[in-house]
């Protein structure tokens, strides 16, 4: 056997090895009940440019679902993996401009893996990254029509990164860093596939920006595929409560009961009510958000 033979068969019991330890997670994400309706883009249809490149009101794409309920633009992730980010070496991630809106809205990346950003439109359009993790840069570059693609990679792990144009404030993109290769987002027939995943118990993480997260255990055998399923509940009526701790004037019965009445309307005099009542002169403030009411509360 020369060296090139035996080099080749080395690296097929490498191949074979890692793909006999190696699985692959399926499944179907859903959405359980009725999605809110989607909203009008009335600015959108009323610029002078923007608005000719639609024949009909253009409308947010919140809730993409299928007709059995399949959920599209989830991002479906591995927690607790081992492995390293591979997203220097990975192909990049284009993001188009089409129609004055960013086509996709949501999509997935590793740790520096490239997304190049072309504008299809015949008007200038500017792409402003805005990171809320340390470490990862933000950016705020022109781009006219036709001109070069822009590339943009973050070195630190965040879901749901936001991408804006500050020439027309309807335009946003969303983009979930991680720093390993074991992620997906659902296509519009709700399915996804996250290949070569380690032999190991996970959790799984479905995230969708308006419906919220849910997780599902599940376990991958070596060589074998495993498939699971997972639904999420479509959020009625967004909600973000400033919340001041401790609540010492009140039982967790009358606090409870309070904030399912009052719903999503507390402030900052709400806040001051409750230090006044406890008399405590301390607070701790904490921000939550999702859909209300919260089942966890109400």
């Amino acid at each position: 056997m020369n060296k090139t033979t035996a080099l080749i068969a080395a690296l097929g019991l490498v191949a074979g090895f890692q793909a006999a330890v190696a699985g692959e997670i399926t499944g179907t994400v859903t959405l359980k009940g009725t999605p809110p309706k989607e909203k009008d883009i009335t600015p959108l249809k009323d610029d002078p440019t923007c608005g000719k490149l639609h024949t009909e009101m253009p409308t947010t794409h919140f809730y993409v679902v299928g007709p059995k309920g399949e959920l599209a633009d989830v991002v479906v992730s591995v927690q607790g993996v081992s492995g390293k980010s591979t997203g220097a070496s990975a192909a990049p991630v284009m993001i188009d401009q089409k129609g004055c809106e960013y086509i996709p809205q949501i999509l997935a990346i590793q740790t520096e893996q490239k997304i190049q950003v072309k504008n299809s439109d015949p008007v200038l359009h500017n792409i402003h990254d805005l990171p809320t993790v340390a470490g990862n840069k933000e950016q705020n570059m022109a781009q006219m029509p036709g001109g070069p693609e822009l590339s943009f990679s973050f070195p630190k792990p965040e879901d749901f990164l936001k991408f804006k144009c500050d020439v027309h404030p309807w335009m946003f993109a969303w983009v979930s860093v991680f720093d390993h290769p074991y992620f997906a987002v659902s296509a519009k027939d709700g399915t996804f596939k996250i290949a070569n995943v380690p032999a190991g118990k996970y959790t799984i993480k479905a995230a969708h920006r308006k419906a919220g997260n849910a997780t599902q255990e599940i376990e991958v055998k070596e060589g074998a595929p495993a498939k699971v399923d997972i639904s999420l509940l479509p959020c009625s009526q967004p909600w973000r409560l400033s919340l001041c701790w401790p609540w010492a004037a009140w039982s967790p019965a009358m606090a409870l009961a309070w904030l399912c009445q009052t719903g999503p309307t507390l402030t900052d005099t709400t806040c001051s009510s409750f230090l006044f009542l406890n008399g405590s002169g301390e607070s701790f403030t904490s921000t939550l958000t999702g859909c209300w009411p919260p089942p966890w509360v109400c």
